[in-house]
């Protein structure tokens, strides 16, 4: 017998077509040459992680026991807090890069941001299940919530690097943002870029 939550469930799953890692814009050329890595990235320009988070990060998981450092993460949802206080130190410079949800094969998988204390971790796609999609996927306020802003920060882990190969579209505000990208690089062909603010927080509110 399939529970409510179970169906919450199933169509959450449905809905990963893509997993998001955001970026400065400044980093885009050496991540389409050298692909995306793991935190301490020698050809990073900007970074925008987050200090108090990033000292949490150096806990290990309980699958592989390897440092979270040496996972690249990444957002089932990407419009969350995370984005929301780099939305507030870097505007427009942000981007949202979109992967193939294929990688979720050989991905760690947890519940909540990995740096949380009460995160579950899990391996691979065949975990999907465990997670309250209504809740990853939250499109209201978090504000008062902890819980619900942790939830929608739910990650998926891949080891030291991801190949461009894998990207399938970089999603950024604005169209002046999208032209600065087309005039300084040359994207592979298939990436896609798009200008799309539904991605993103107004900046009136960010």
């Amino acid at each position: 017998m399939i529970g409510k939550q179970q169906i919450g469930g199933l169509a959450g799953v449905n809905r990963v077509q893509h997993l998001f890692h955001m970026t400065h814009i400044e980093n885009l050329p050496t991540i389409l040459t050298e692909g995306l890595l793991s935190h301490n990235n020698p050809f990073q320009k900007v970074d925008v992680s987050n200090r108090g988070v990033n000292a949490r990060r150096t806990r290990k998981d309980p699958i592989y026991n390897k440092p979270l450092h040496s996972y690249v993460p990444f957002y089932f949802n990407p419009r969350n807090a995370m984005l929301f206080s780099t939305q507030k130190n870097f505007g427009n410079d942000m981007v949202i890069l979109g992967y193939d949800s294929d990688l979720l094969d050989s991905a760690i998988i947890t519940d909540k941001n990995a740096a949380c204390n009460s995160a579950e971790y899990y391996a691979g796609r065949g975990s999907l299940s465990h997670l309250e999609w209504s809740r990853v996927f939250n499109r209201v306020s978090w504000k008062g919530d902890d819980d619900l802003k942790q939830a929608m920060m739910a990650e998926a882990l891949l080891s030291h690097r991801v190949d461009t190969q894998f990207l399938s579209k970089i999603v950024c505000c604005g169209a002046n943002t999208a032209l600065d990208i087309r005039q300084r690089l040359q994207l592979p062909n298939h990436v896609k870029l798009v200008a799309n603010e539904s991605y993103f927080f107004p900046m009136g509110n960010a």
